[in-house]
């Protein structure tokens, strides 16, 4: 038998200013009602997992991980999926920064969103490297 795997909101919330690392299973995040944002950071953090580890939704047109006015934040080494479905706004990726300082992405891989993979808006000293978005 597989073993759950944790929800993610909690722990996010417990490791604002340090670290957390994501276990090696995909985790389901959606949207609350008239959101558009599944999980939303506002403390500094380091989130990394593995090639396996995966954040995902089934709601197009939802961002699965966003930062807002968060300095020094890396996130690093785990999958994002998205819901897919076809261009909703822009400008609105499944990775979304808004405001902040010092941010590293690292090796992450993006998948199926509905429109940017990545987007970032107002961030000062934004690293981005060794990413791959497929569609």
């Amino acid at each position: 038998m597989q073993a759950r795997c944790p929800e993610p909101g909690q722990a996010l919330d417990a490791s604002a200013g340090g670290a957390l690392v994501l276990p090696d299973c995909p985790l389901r995040v959606e949207a609350q009602p008239g959101e558009e944002h599944a999980l939303t950071l506002r403390q500094s953090l380091h989130l990394s997992g593995s090639p396996v580890s995966e954040l995902f939704t089934t709601q197009p047109g939802t961002s699965v991980l966003h930062a807002d006015r968060v300095d020094e934040l890396v996130l690093s080494g785990f999958t994002v999926r998205g819901g897919g479905g076809e261009g909703c706004d822009g400008a609105r990726g499944l990775v979304s920064v808004r405001g902040g300082r010092d941010l590293r992405v690292l090796d992450l891989t993006i998948i199926d969103g509905d429109s940017d993979g990545i987007s970032l808006r107002q961030v000062s000293g934004a690293t981005i490297e060794g990413c791959i978005v497929e569609r």
